[in-house]
């Protein structure tokens, strides 16, 4: 497997940092870094807005080593080194996924509290969708319908050697 550079985990905060919203909920969220918060969804959006923070302060470009410090304490599977000590190929796919999930954890939804008992967090609120499937017996009315809804936060198109582009997929 081929080795990846310490900006890689930088590839998601800077997709992400085009969504002002998103950003300036982390700039707002009480998220810092503790011996308790290094590492789970705390320490992973503390180490978001504080790498919006440097990126906000330059435009050269950032080296995200607190972010990657954040990320392999999270999630050692990213950590895994090959031949040579260098880390290796991580899926891109994976790591979006889960840094995603660590900030729908940490995030509050808005108008959400605590005391609510279906609370969205902010990334199930601005970033999710779903899906409403109606199945009905065209044989019968006596059967009534059923609906169900499946809950998205990420659309999936699967590319392959039938569907090469997203608006095909």
């Amino acid at each position: 497997s081929s080795g990846i550079n310490a900006e890689w985990p930088l590839r998601p905060g800077q997709c992400l940092k085009t969504v002002p919203e998103l950003t300036e909920k982390l700039k707002q969220s009480s998220g810092q870094f503790t011996r308790q918060s290094m590492v789970g969804s705390e320490g992973i959006c503390a180490a978001m807005k504080q790498l919006y923070t440097e990126m906000d302060k330059t435009s050269e470009s950032v080296t995200p080593l607190v972010m990657l410090k954040v990320l392999h304490m999270t999630f050692p599977r990213f950590a895994e080194r090959g031949e040579g000590g260098v880390f290796q190929q991580q899926d891109a796919n994976e790591c979006w996924t889960e840094i995603m999930r660590m900030m729908s954890e940490y995030l509050p939804g808005e108008g959400s509290t605590n005391t609510e008992t279906v609370r969205k967090s902010y990334i199930e609120q601005y970033f999710g969708g779903e899906n409403v499937t109606t199945m009905k017996c065209s044989e019968t009315e006596a059967e009534p319908e059923t609906k169900s809804i499946e809950k998205w936060t990420q659309l999936r198109c699967h590319i392959n050697t039938d569907v090469r582009y997203m608006q095909v997929g």
